[in-house]
C-alpha cells in the first residue's frame, strides 16, 4: 500500500483530533453528549452549518441552550415546533414548506 495513503490520515488527525481545534469548531457540539443525543446534536449542528465558523458557532450554541441538556429527548417532545423558523433561515419560502413537510 502506497505510504501516502497510510500517512494522510494520521497526519489529519494529529492537525484536527487537537482541544484546541475542536473548541473553534462546531463537532465540539455532538462531542458535548454521548448515544442518541450526540447524533441529535451533530445533525443540528451540520443543519445549521452555513456561513463561517463564528456564526455557526454562535447558532449552534443557541440551539445547544434549546436542548436543555438532552437533543435527543428535545426532539422527541417535539420542541422544534418552536424553534422551526429559526433552523430554517435559510432558504426560500418553497423550500422551507418543503422541508416543513418532511419533519412533520
Amino acid at each position: 500500500m502506497n505510504d501516502k495513503f497510510v500517512d494522510m490520515p494520521k497526519c489529519m488527525a494529529d492537525k484536527y483530533e487537537t482541544a484546541d481545534f475542536i473548541a473553534s469548531d462546531p463537532v465540539q457540539f455532538p462531542r458535548r453528549y454521548s448515544g442518541r443525543d450526540a447524533e441529535v446534536s451533530g445533525f443540528i449542528a451540520s443543519w445549521l452549518s452555513f456561513g463561517n465558523r463564528k456564526a455557526i458557532i454562535g447558532a449552534a450554541e443557541r440551539m445547544d441552550r434549546e436542548f436543555g441538556g438532552s437533543p435527543y429527548g428535545w426532539l422527541m417532545d417535539r420542541q422544534y415546533v418552536k424553534v422551526y423558523n429559526y433552523l430554517t433561515r435559510y432558504g426560500r419560502e418553497e423550500d422551507k414548506k418543503v422541508q416543513k413537510n418532511r419533519v412533520y
